[in-house]
């Protein structure tokens, strides 16, 4: 059995099986290294276990090498992170901190004689690699770090040392020396160079007006963020309101705000039915030397951002032939809710319709008599519409929801506004391009309707089941643990609906972990059928799920003591923690690893339990007491002695096999059941009893 050397750092040493070579890796875990020392010990030599204990090579700038017996001796002797040796034993990198790295048996060859000994060759590859790579390595700059607290610095060489001495990560320290943020958990950091100066005798020493000026800097940036800037908010009417911030507005009127920020920025004229502009740019100060909107800016403002650019007539026609005219393609798609690009390449021909219209320029229907009225040639406009008709249009379809419901529509414009969609959008799911739009699965009816002898539509569920399928692939079942369930149609969904990752979802769907946050999760294929238009769901495998995790994972565990008695813990750390043992020594016995320790034994409960689907807990007192009588004989002796147990209250007799049965039944100590016994047939009906019992055996009859 190969374990990686890389991946699997540790594993349970107590639980490693030598006569089936297995290992247990969920389990308690220890080092890998003392892992391999164990199994080492137990005389396991086919198991080639990782790094652990496997010589490297250690090549400097110079080309001269090294050997090491493993890669802790080589962190030690060189001072430097283990995971940049790990990053070049694996071929991730070629150096790390000056030196580079090679596994002993990829430059050693043996020779006649059976030796290892270096592959000359192999080795000079590897040092003409590994070389440049430790040349081209970036220098170490020194720099500076600022408090912005008390103005305090202190200098570093290297970002990790920085990181480490203000408990913060090398990228934030990074980012600062880089420009990418003006500063990080209150400190700012600059590069050496930048603020220090030559002394008389030539010294770098710290320039202070420069450190001055770094931290008067970072400090004025940090005031601008307290202080956000007002704007206004102006409609195409010229209605305009103030608020505190750009966030503010974003927030009240529900535009984004780098949308808000491109408008201000001019790179667009506005944006969700406004345009925004800063205070300078519409405000004027009066003679009161108060400031107030003017006017004349206001509305150069509005003209700007909402000028018609094509103010030719056009009319819409609906799918039904009425029509309605606009004076300029920006009001038709205002008007319309759709894009004015779309409109116009509507009117040049790019495209027959947008959404439900299509649309005409008013002087290629329209006509002046010699009145001077306007006439619309109605049957030009029947013949465009006719014409820009998609015949998809008048072909019924059928939706079918994520819980199986399935409804016909004459067309698809129907369906699309019934499932709060575009057509558009609903096109694509009826040409493939989409499985599912908007929670919704979509066929058209001639897919799946056929006329039976009788004249009667009957349905292809077969098409409808695939149609179904396709659009729940990627559906997921979240179970909680009280049995109840709520499908999502993708991971994503769930987990934004959840607060979950949606990597810990992944992995409960495909069996790596049980639960995440405390829920199962299933894929939908694994629980439905659909069948004949009805979608049929195994709850009782739902059930199971939600049992599963419902149950403890901590397993429990039965103690016996050297009397036999034995004592119910919910898991090897309560055992411990009662009895005095440490946890290791819990898991070795339990493990099998040992019998016993300080006269206890260990065994898990679920030898002896088991759990029926309502998650009922039962317990085989048979094998119990077996296990107690083979600590304890006497136990056996005295059953036998005793023969069947007869408890009397009132008139009411209870009978018992022997005396632990009675004791367990009745919730008394054994001892004094065995006392009162003792005393003879003739003391039962007297005064000694416990809880109002008075016992008797099989020897008294």
């Amino acid at each position: 059995m190969n374990v990686h050397p890389i991946n699997l750092n540790y594993v349970n040493l107590s639980a490693y099986n030598v006569k089936n070579k297995q290992i247990n890796y969920n389990a308690d875990r220890v080092s890998a290294d003392k892992v391999f020392d164990y199994l080492s010990a137990a005389g396991v030599y086919n198991l080639t276990f990782g790094s652990a204990k496997k010589p490297l090579y250690v090549i400097d700038k110079n080309g001269d090498y090294q050997k090491f017996e493993d890669r802790k001796s080589a962190k030690e002797a060189l001072s430097i992170p283990i995971d940049g040796i790990d990053r070049c034993l694996q071929g991730k990198r070629l150096s790390s901190h000056g030196y580079g790295f090679v596994y002993a048996d990829k430059i050693e060859t043996i020779n006649n004689r059976g030796e290892k000994i270096i592959d000359e060759k192999k080795l000079a590859d590897k040092i003409s690699e590994i070389v440049p790579a430790i040349e081209a390595e970036p220098k170490s700059r020194p720099f500076y770090c600022i408090s912005l607290k008390d103005g305090s610095v202190q200098k570093f060489n290297e970002r990790s040392e920085a990181a480490k001495a203000l408990s913060m990560s090398k990228g934030n320290v990074a980012q600062c020396l880089q420009g990418k943020r003006a500063y990080t958990h209150e400190y700012t950091f600059v590069y050496a160079e930048e603020i220090e100066t030559l002394d008389e005798n030539g010294n770098a020493v710290l320039d202070k007006t420069k450190l001055k000026e770094k931290l008067d800097q970072v400090n004025s940036f940090i005031d601008s963020l307290d202080k956000p800037i007002p704007i206004y908010a102006i409609d195409s009417n010229g209605r305009f309101k103030k608020y505190p911030s750009k966030a503010n507005a974003a927030k009240m009127l529900g535009i984004s705000t780098p949308h808000i920020i491109k408008v201000l920025n001019k790179e667009i004229n506005k944006t969700g039915g406004y345009t925004f502009a800063f205070p300078g740019e519409i405000e004027t100060i009066n003679k009161d030397g108060v400031p107030v909107v003017d006017r004349k800016k206001l509305s150069d403002t509005v003209s700007a951002a909402f000028e018609e650019t094509n103010s030719t007539a056009v009319y819409a026609i609906d799918e039904y032939g009425f029509y309605r005219k606009f004076s300029g393609i920006r009001k038709a798609a205002r008007e319309l809710s759709l894009e004015p690009a779309n409109v116009s390449r509507c009117l040049n021909g790019g495209q027959k319709r947008v959404g439900n219209y299509t649309f005409v320029r008013a002087e290629d229907i329209e006509t002046v008599d010699e009145n001077n009225r306007v006439t619309v040639d109605t049957e030009k406009l029947r013949q465009i519409n006719k014409e820009t008709q998609i015949r998809d249009s008048f072909v019924p379809v059928y939706t079918i929801d994520m819980n199986g419901k399935y409804k016909r529509y004459v067309n698809k414009n129907r369906a699309a506004r019934a499932i709060g969609v575009e057509p558009a959008a609903l096109q694509h799911c009826l040409k493939g391009r989409y499985n599912v739009v908007n929670g919704y699965a979509v066929v058209s009816a001639e897919e799946i309707e056929t006329i039976d002898e009788n004249g009667k539509t009957v349905l292809n569920y077969d098409i409808l089941s695939e149609k179904y399928e396709q659009a729940n692939k990627n559906s997921v079942y979240a179970v909680n643990p009280d049995g109840t369930y709520q499908k999502y149609h993708t991971q994503q969904e769930a987990a934004d609906a959840l607060g979950i990752r949606r990597t810990k979802i992944s992995q409960c769907v495909n069996g790596i972990s049980t639960m995440a946050s405390g829920r199962g999760f299933v894929k939908a294929s694994d629980v439905e059928s659909f069948e004949e238009g009805n979608l049929y769901v195994n709850r009782a495998f739902l059930k199971k799920i939600a049992l599963e995790i419902s149950t403890p994972r901590v397993k429990a565990v039965y103690l016996f003591n050297q009397k036999g008695d034995c004592v119910r813990y919910n898991g090897a750390r309560e055992a411990a923690e009662n009895t005095g043992l440490s946890y290791t020594t819990v898991k070795e016995c339990l493990a099998g690893n040992r019998d016993s320790s300080k006269g206890y034994r260990f065994i898990y409960a679920d030898k002896f339990e088991h759990r029926d689907e309502n998650g009922q807990i039962s317990v085989d007192y048979g094998k119990l007491d077996k296990i107690s009588e083979k600590i304890n004989p006497q136990l056996a002796k005295r059953n036998a002695q005793f023969g069947k147990i007869y408890a009397i209250k009132d008139v009411n007799v209870q009978e018992f096999g022997n005396v632990r049965e009675a004791a367990r039944a009745l919730q008394l100590d054994e001892d004094l059941i065995i006392s009162l016994l003792k005393r003879g047939v003739d003391s039962r009906y007297g005064s000694n009893s416990v809880n109002g019992y008075v016992f008797s055996c099989e020897k008294d009859e």
